[in-house]
């Protein structure tokens, strides 16, 4: 079974939680980490827990991350954020009695989720409608309170402050730029939370996530200003305006040759993701190229042609030995 299974969707009320511990040790025992069944066992059952009481559906779990650093993540339709344990541990004065119990159950809920984990946080969507709570299982439960956890979203991302240069894409199909975002979102946080964790042991994940943060910048104002993207009547194809940061040139130059790694890593299950296909990969490196060469003082060149394309072999899935 492929290791980048798609997000397990739970059904609603309590069983969800029973449903999200057999996928989650099914899941381990597929990778081969029997050491991890205890604690992930322990901890999903919490963050599923916490979910379900206090979260709106859809309610969704999935394994990202290695073989080596398995990383659980648990998705809600809600981006208010859940009590930490050191902040559960300090109601304030102010908060009634029987509040402050609840939020220090809820901490001990979460308290149990720390104990079980080399690193865990919570991830805030970029459109504000939801969460991604997530964990590092560790080998085994501390018995100190485990490491602190962290909320990171996707508003941490490189910040122009250089002479910026206009851009101009033409004739791009909106299926392509949606996928684009999609594919671009769902790497950005799973390579921002693979570095949050284990940074260290996979250097050029540090590098890939330092440069989607500017790629990121580049592309938001598609999503914020949509005055920006304007339709041709004639072809249905959309004309895009955009300004890059002359300061992150270097950064949009080397990110093709990052995402080619990327892509290698996700098609031999070292990273638990999908590969781009083909047709994603030429658009994104269209893309890139127009930033990076418009900004230089290069003209526009037209999109290219993608209807002919078929995905690669080499970067489906399972296609390669894993790492």
């Amino acid at each position: 079974m492929p290791l980048n299974r798609p997000a397990r969707r739970l059904m609603p009320g309590p069983q969800a939680v029973a449903e999200a511990r057999r996928w989650v040790v099914g899941t381990f025992r597929d990778i081969d980490r029997e050491d991890l069944v205890e604690t992930g066992e322990l901890a999903v059952s919490e963050v599923v827990t916490n979910a379900v009481l206090h979260a709106r559906e859809p309610i969704s779990v999935q394994v990202r991350g290695t073989r080596l650093h398995p990383r659980v993540e648990v998705h809600d339709g809600t981006a208010v954020l859940p009590i930490l344990p050191h902040e559960a541990s300090l109601p304030s004065p102010s908060v009634p009695d029987e509040e402050a119990d609840l939020l220090a159950t809820f901490g001990r809920g979460l308290d149990i989720v720390a104990r079980c984990s080399d690193a865990w946080g919570v991830d805030v969507d970029a459109d504000g409608h939801g969460k991604v709570v997530w964990f590092s299982p560790a080998e085994t439960v501390a018995e100190d309170e485990g490491p602190h956890g962290v909320v990171t979203g996707e508003d941490a991302g490189a910040v122009a402050t250089g002479e910026v240069r206009p851009v101009r894409l033409a004739g791009v199909r909106g299926d392509l730029l949606h996928g684009l975002g999609l594919q671009q979102g769902a790497l950005r946080r799973e390579v921002r939370l693979l570095a949050l964790a284990h940074g260290a042991d996979y250097p050029v994940i540090l590098e890939l996530d330092r440069v989607l943060a500017v790629l990121d910048a580049q592309l938001r104002p598609l999503v914020t200003e949509p005055d920006r993207a304007v339709v041709d009547e004639a072809t249905g194809l959309l004309d895009l305006e955009l300004h890059v940061d002359l300061d992150h040139l270097d950064a949009l130059e080397r990110l093709p040759a990052l995402l080619d790694l990327a892509d290698h890593f996700c098609s031999d299950e070292r990273l638990l993701t999908l590969a781009r296909d083909n047709v994603q990969r030429a658009f994104q490196t269209w893309v890139l190229g127009e930033l990076a060469a418009q900004a230089r003082g290069a003209a526009p060149t037209p999109a290219p042609r993608l209807e002919t394309l078929v995905p690669d072999p080499a970067l489906e899935p399972g296609a390669q030995a894993a790492g």
